[in-house]
């Protein structure tokens, strides 16, 4: 069997990097973290489990660079190709799943014992069940199409999971198709599908057709229910409904590397499992790299389109590793006038509400270097004058220092830009160039 898109890029990997692949005979339940912690942190991982027909792979997307090899782009150009795959989709190429020869469907299983099926476990010992972490539900709204979204899914008993839906897309679905919603859940699936499952937009944004424009023009996909689509080489697929109940979900361990709240979440029931033979069932490790990559990167072609709004000469965005992908960004800027660092970061903070400090810096500075963007801190900002706190602002609830019983909490921007028109002081030196 030719290799699907996904093995192709882990060949790829596998031949430029390399690939971590412990053979352990272990519970999935806890002993499963200790292995994926204790191999290189961002590494690709393939883990073959002996009581599991399907192997685990974890860190797929674990570094930009990573994700820029997937994309076919440098590192820097992520943010513009994930943006041009919005604004530009690519074509579905839709095949009925009984005229299918997708590799999932070579195992079905019906009202699956899904603990026995998939390695199922708890990754730190105070989460309120066993997770599955990498799953992109596909789901089908009347009114907009087709969406795919992340969701975390603790498992409750045999075929049922307790899922963390935020008041967002998929949210708005099961409003508009009375609680009992039809899905299917995949994964061990190509980055870019990954990256447009992960993008927050406009509801009509069909995000398999952005995956397909990352993927070069074209995807293949199933329709493994009726209106409901899911790429071809997805190597396990699931297809259930949610039934309308609500029970507790929860701790799990999020973005912060802190437990998140219990919450009363809704029941998804799964009528079907399908997999490959020795199918890469893909797990993230919550709080780790690749859960901050897929969290945070897919946030930043809106902070950079609004950012440019407020001025032309912005030029890149970064959202921090340090500052768990999600609450710090980085943005640099070319020939700012006075007062316009703040205009710039009053933009980011509105283009992405769960931000907490934005730190504007000049084009001569990394923004992927946390060495490079401190030492624009320590020799172009004097605090009184160059940073800005918002008192009482609306924060992320991932914050455990916000305020739990407002959920607010302060902000800042550091305008960390040498001053225009200012001394040559804030220039770094430069070596002569050796000429030829």
């Amino acid at each position: 069997m030719a290799l699907n898109e996904l093995e192709t890029f882990i060949a790829e990997i596998e031949e430029s990097e390399g690939i971590e692949a412990p053979k352990v005979d272990l519970n999935p339940d806890l002993e499963l973290t200790n292995v994926l912690s204790q191999t290189p942190e961002e590494a690709l991982r393939i883990v073959s489990l002996r009581s599991f027909q399907c192997r685990v792979l974890s860190g797929l997307v674990a570094t930009r660079d990573r994700v820029a090899k997937a994309l076919r782009v440098e590192p820097s150009s992520i943010p513009q190709a994930l943006e041009d795959a919005q604004r530009n989709p690519g074509k579905l190429d839709i095949i009925p799943c009984e005229e299918s020869n997708a590799g999932f469907l070579e195992i079905r299983v019906d009202d699956p014992d899904l603990k026995e099926l998939l390695p199922l476990g708890r990754f730190y010992p105070k989460d309120g069940g066993p997770y599955c972490t990498a799953f992109v539900i596909a789901a089908r709204s009347p009114i907009h199409g087709m969406n795919l979204s992340f969701h975390r899914m603790m498992h409750l008993e045999k075929n049922r999971f307790a899922v963390r839906v935020v008041k967002r897309h998929l949210h708005r679905i099961m409003n508009e198709t009375q609680g009992e919603t039809q899905i299917a859940a995949f994964c061990g699936v190509h980055p870019a599908v990954l990256l447009a499952a992960a993008i927050s937009a406009s509801p009509d944004l069909d995000e398999l057709a952005a995956a397909s424009a990352l993927m070069g023009g074209e995807l293949s996909v199933v329709e493994i229910k009726p209106g409901i689509l899911v790429p071809a080489h997805s190597q396990v697929v699931m297809t259930g409904r949610f039934t309308g109940e609500l029970v507790e979900e929860g701790p799990f361990v999020d973005l912060t590397g802190t437990y998140d709240n219990i919450r009363k979440q809704p029941v998804l029931e799964i009528e079907s499992l399908w997999m490959r033979s020795r199918a890469l069932y893909h797990t993230i490790l919550p709080g780790g790299p690749e859960h901050k990559i897929l969290m945070g990167l897919p946030r930043e072609p809106s902070i950079l389109q609004a950012a440019r709004a407020v001025s032309p000469g912005v030029r890149q965005v970064s959202l921090t590793s340090g500052g768990c992908s999600w609450l710090h960004a980085i943005i640099s800027s070319n020939g700012l006038a006075p007062g316009q660092g703040i205009n710039v970061g009053l933009a980011a903070l509105g283009a992405h509400a769960s931000l907490k400090k934005v730190t504007i810096v000049d084009d001569d500075i990394d923004i992927y270097s946390a060495e490079d963007v401190e030492w624009a801190e320590a020799t172009r900002v004097q605090p009184h004058r160059d940073i800005t706190v918002i008192k009482g602002a609306r924060g992320s609830t991932l914050d455990p220092s916000r305020d739990t019983q407002t959920e607010t909490t302060s902000k800042w921007i550091v305008d960390a830009t040498k001053p225009a028109g200012g001394s040559s002081h804030f220039d770094r030196a430069e070596m002569q160039k050796k000429e030829n």
